[in-house]
């Protein structure tokens, strides 16, 4: 500290003495000192490489996050209930070193039926290469979220820039319970991001249940905001609100696209996307439907 206060003098609006006292103070665990720091620096101008290096120190002093989103799927007219499913969710994140946990609830209306899912969920760091998933859940009674559930993947860094998953969903429901495999491909090239999964299983009634996805995501001026979209074919098990129309009606086929951007200000996070997905109905027709999310997070 007497060193510090002999020097500041001369470095007080030097962003990279600011930064590295700041990352200095933290491996003597010295949080509150660089706190101080980082407030007083968030509405300097920084280059990339001094954004890259504020962000991670924020993601080290500030380990909890809450959010809040809402989503809308509306069916248009070819369908004979025109209406909007709503749903709403609170989610709590908290980091510890390396680990990840998360609290999240869920409220969803569909038509005439409501109910409450609540997940647990986690992103164990194995090994400098291997990494997990593991998502608990359960739920009130309703025919459109599983009374159990339980998910996992496993993540493997084969190369610097190529990630392997490997997991798999199983889902219990009143009527019947359902067991779903995934695997997935990651590269991640410049500002991009680019993954490739697929969900396979169960076998109903002699169809295999199947979901084929890509997603992208074009980083922009750091590693936290981005563009992102999605487009597939099939619902796989992780769309809690809309997976049993694919039990109930495996033969039938629908395609998707989804665009959005999540954005970084200081403390707060916004995230928006909308979407547009047409599928096979039992009378021989097309269904077509809009849906969007938009959610607020803190970081704190």
């Amino acid at each position: 500290n007497t060193f510090v206060k002999e020097i500041d003098a001369f470095y007080i609006s030097n962003i990279d003495y600011q930064l590295s006292k700041t990352e200095a103070y933290l491996r003597f665990n010295d949080k509150h000192a660089a706190k101080q720091i980082t407030d007083k620096i968030s509405n300097s101008p920084l280059n990339d490489g001094q954004k890259h290096r504020y962000r991670k120190l924020l993601k080290v002093l500030n380990a909890n996050q809450i959010g809040v989103y809402y989503e809308f799927n509306s069916f248009l007219k070819d369908y004979s209930q025109n209406k909007t499913w709503h749903t709403t969710q609170l989610e709590y994140m908290r980091t510890e070193g390396r680990q990840s946990f998360i609290g999240r609830v869920t409220y969803s209306q569909r038509f005439q039926d409501d109910a409450f899912l609540y997940e647990l969920e986690s992103y164990p760091v194995i090994s400098d290469r291997w990494y997990g998933f593991i998502n608990l859940s359960a739920s009130s009674s309703a025919n459109f979220f599983q009374n159990l559930g339980i998910k996992a993947s496993a993540f493997y860094t084969a190369t610097k820039w190529i990630e392997i998953e490997g997991g798999f969903r199983y889902l219990d429901f009143t009527q019947d319970n359902f067991m779903s495999y995934v695997i997935g491909l990651t590269s991640y090239r410049s500002k991009f991001y680019l993954n490739a999964r697929a969900f396979v299983g169960p076998k109903i009634e002699g169809s295999m249940v199947q979901n084929y996805q890509l997603n992208v995501r074009y980083y922009t001026s750091n590693d936290e905001d981005y563009f992102f979209a999605r487009i597939g074919t099939g619902i796989s098990p992780d769309e809690s609100t809309r997976y049993t129309q694919v039990t109930y009606n495996p033969d039938l086929k629908s395609y998707y696209a989804t665009f959005g951007a999540s954005k970084w200000f200081n403390q707060y996070n916004v995230q928006a996307s909308i979407g547009y997905l047409r599928e096979d109905l039992t009378n021989n027709k097309k269904g077509n439907q809009i849906f969007g999310n938009i959610g607020v997070k803190h970081r704190f």
